[in-house]
């Protein structure tokens, strides 16, 4: 595990039981400001959130209650901005029994669809030609001065592919589940006295385990 995630994690940690700017796992479901979720931007009360360009498909009710921007990521703790770009792609099988028909389809999502299709589950399209209609979709459902070039500037700095949190990884959804029981360790009732590196330790432990098994 790189030392900048243990640093990371204690950042978090600091964040959530000592500074107090980040919500714990109780306030985020609770009425005040998850009413029962954890998309706790939307309410209003939450000063910033680091979400993909996709969320903004789930936060139509910021509409007539507070008006949002969108700004570049803050740099990490190596003093560099990394921007990673969830990139969903489709693939036909070379065993389909329909492939002149998948591939009409797949031209039909990412050409004459896509106007339709991009601004409802609120990914940019791939392809440039569709990004000033996608962009006008988004500017008619929140009609404020949000800057927009924030999102093509970004491209630049997108995080490589062998970095990413969506590259390969061998039985990834165990190891999702594993990582994700250290998150609810630290964001817990008792997450300010959690011991983060044991925790962390047992987590490489655990994934590496995890990882070792044959494929499921």
């Amino acid at each position: 595990m790189p030392d900048s995630w243990r640093v990371g994690a204690h950042w978090l940690q600091d964040a959530i039981w000592t500074h107090h700017v980040m919500p714990n796992r109780a306030a985020a479901v609770s009425e005040a400001l998850g009413a029962g979720s954890d998309n706790v931007f939307q309410t209003g009360k939450i000063g910033m959130a680091v979400v993909p360009l996709w969320y903004t498909c789930c936060i139509g009710n910021s509409v007539g209650n507070f008006e949002w921007n969108i700004a570049p990521v803050p740099a990490s703790l190596d003093g560099e901005q990394h921007v990673a770009a969830d990139a969903d792609t489709f693939r036909i099988p070379a065993s389909t029994n329909n492939p002149d028909a998948a591939a009409q389809f797949l031209y039909y999502l990412a050409t004459v669809g896509v106007e339709q299709l991009a601004p409802t589950y609120g990914g940019m399209p791939a392809l440039p030609e569709f990004a000033e209609s996608y962009f006008e979709a988004k500017r008619a459902a929140y009609p404020w001065d949000i800057d927009w070039n924030v999102v093509t500037d970004s491209l630049a700095y997108t995080t490589p592919g062998n970095m990413h949190h969506e590259s390969w990884l061998p039985n990834w959804s165990q190891v999702y589940d594993r990582e994700f029981a250290f998150q609810s360790e630290l964001e817990g009732d008792n997450g300010g006295a959690l011991d983060v590196d044991a925790a962390l330790d047992a987590w490489v432990a655990d994934a590496q385990a995890i990882v070792d098994q044959p494929a499921s």
